[in-house]
């Protein structure tokens, strides 16, 4: 039972996993939840579409598993280097639940929502927060057609954060790079197999590639935004394709009808994340390209911090605890995305790397189980350096 002077309304704003998780847990131990979503319809993502093997045991741990059964597995990832040294690596067999899966977001979303709901809470949506107030310590909520009090006010509306916006929390957006998705063919079915793809080009650019199904991959490409000055997103994913033998030889080119997507923002920074009746979860809360297409993770993961935070402490308390122990949980991560990042950026350190990472299959598969947040990242560097 939520004391007195706990935070008994809550408003949420963003229906994606990161605020359909928040909500689910919250609404399960008391918590009288809204959630806001500006979207009226059912769409797939601009993502990866990808949850790693500690994603779907945290649903597992929440006795959620039937959200993901229905999809199809991913039991690793083959990385190819800038001259296409390559191997194929797998998640540690030493590990309980060493499995992810390839996720449709549109599918995944709704059935998000709908569990929230199920669990009390209340979900509206074609709904833009047009106006937020602070008055003492409750937010007002406004929308085109409603009004609402809020003692706890819950940002979860991904990387263009709205709120963020508004109350001026966001201290950098980093355009540099920009992520360009597109579903595609696969040119033939011994092509296909249940892992994961990363291939890292001579450029710096690197394409990730997420199986679906047997004729369908996600895949994206992660480039300097300054192509754009001198190709069309088509070709500059064509260009990618043609550059490499592996991608040559499992894809054709992109046909004028693809229907290709952009991410124009690949690290941003949140100068609140939580304090003053007020939390950021997901990628508004801040967001490094994680390379690897980790966000559906970081957004449920990011999630039960907050709700376990809050549930032990439904105050001002609560929040502090949920900022530093989310600070705490993403640091190692974090650092390990911007050494990704470097190692990107110059070609002789990837190929180095990608030597090292093949010259013994243990090094390879605890590489990938940092990779999939089966290893903490200086748990898993130690393995590979001292262990193998």
């Amino acid at each position: 039972m939520l004391s007195k002077n706990s935070f008994k309304n809550v408003c949420i704003i963003g229906a994606g996993p990161a605020g359909s998780f928040t909500g689910y847990l919250l609404s399960r131990k008391g918590f009288n939840v809204t959630i806001i979503e500006k979207s009226s319809s059912d769409k797939r993502k601009v993502c990866g579409e990808y949850l790693c093997p500690q994603g779907v045991n945290l649903l597992k741990k929440h006795g959620l598993i039937d959200l993901i059964e229905k999809y199809n597995p991913i039991h690793g990832m083959k990385i190819v280097s800038p001259s296409e040294v390559s191997f194929l690596s797998f998640f540690p067999k030493d590990q309980i639940g060493n499995i992810g899966a390839s996720v449709n977001r549109a599918i995944f979303d709704k059935d998000m929502r709908e569990l929230a709901t199920r669990n009390g809470c209340k979900i509206i949506r074609g709904a833009t927060v047009s106006e937020l107030e602070k008055r003492d310590s409750q937010w007002i909520v406004k929308t085109e057609e409603k009004e609402m009090l809020a003692d706890l006010l819950i940002a979860a509306d991904g990387i263009n954060s709205s709120i963020a916006q508004k109350l001026r929390h966001k201290t950098e957006i980093n355009t540099k790079r920009i992520a360009l998705h597109v579903y595609t063919p696969i040119k033939d079915n011994k092509y296909y197999s249940r892992l994961g793809q990363m291939h890292i080009l001579k450029d710096g650019s690197y394409v990730g590639i997420n199986p679906i199904t047997p004729e369908e991959v996600n895949l994206s490409i992660v480039c300097s935004k300054d192509l754009l000055k001198e190709m069309t997103t088509k070709e500059i994913i064509n260009n990618a394709i043609r550059s490499s033998k592996e991608l040559r030889s499992s894809f054709n080119e992109l046909s004028e009808e693809s229907q290709i997507s952009v991410s124009g923002s690949l690290r941003n920074r949140n100068s609140h994340i939580a304090g003053e009746e007020l939390a950021y979860v997901g990628d508004s809360a801040g967001f490094i390209d994680p390379l690897t297409g980790e966000g559906i993770f970081n957004a449920l993961q990011g999630a039960e911090i907050l709700s376990q935070s809050l549930i032990a402490s439904p105050n001002e308390k609560g929040l502090v605890e949920y900022k530093n122990s989310r600070a705490k949980y993403f640091r190692e991560k974090n650092i390990l995305n911007k050494i990704f990042q470097i190692v990107i950026k110059y070609r002789f350190i990837s190929e180095l790397i990608a030597s090292f990472l093949k010259d013994r299959q243990e090094r390879a598969d605890t590489f990938i189980g940092i990779i999939g947040n089966i290893y903490r990242p200086l748990e898993g560097i130690r393995k590979i350096i001292f262990n193998h």
